[in-house]
């Protein structure tokens, strides 16, 4: 199979578990919010599991391979804070789009990521697809419910 063609089709891959967790999202609906709320945070901790998982056991070891520890923290301590002011910029607009705007600004190191690990290695980049996928799952759970809140807080004023 075509190279491009490959990483086109994982990448799909990887991003089909955010319509997954939403989908179970709205599966869960049905139960009591007590129930809703735990499942929410074992979907979060699941996703924040899979997530420290990759960086620990497969970015960072890439990465000390090609790069001193001084460049990799300060690319660390930049994503850290691009994110960290994403957040606070969305808390000042209001609403509950948070964890969407998250997520899809989350996509474009996840893209270039995926490129580079099959670029490096297929067997890498397969990797990571899987890693991301799990991690993309939560993410979609949790944008399905802000959502609705948010919907649900509009529809009634």
């Amino acid at each position: 199979m075509n190279n491009t063609l490959e990483v086109i089709l994982f990448s799909i891959a990887e991003g089909l578990p955010i319509i997954f967790g939403g989908l179970l999202s709205f599966a869960f609906q049905k139960f009591d919010f007590k129930l809703k709320v735990e499942i929410n945070h074992w979907v979060t901790a699941f996703g924040g599991g899979a997530l420290l998982s990759a960086i620990a056991f497969a970015l960072v070891p890439k990465a000390i391979e090609h790069l001193n520890v001084g460049p990799i923290s300060i690319f660390f301590l930049l994503g850290t804070l691009f994110f960290m002011f994403l957040d606070i910029g969305m808390e000042k607009i209001g609403g509950s789009y948070a964890q969407m705007v998250s997520m899809l600004s989350d996509f474009i190191p996840e893209a270039m990521v995926l490129g580079a690990s099959f670029a490096h290695n297929h067997n890498f980049g397969l990797l990571m697809a899987i890693f991301i996928g799990l991690q993309n799952f939560p993410e979609g759970f949790n944008s399905y419910l802000e959502l609705r809140m948010n919907y649900k807080i509009s529809s009634t004023l």
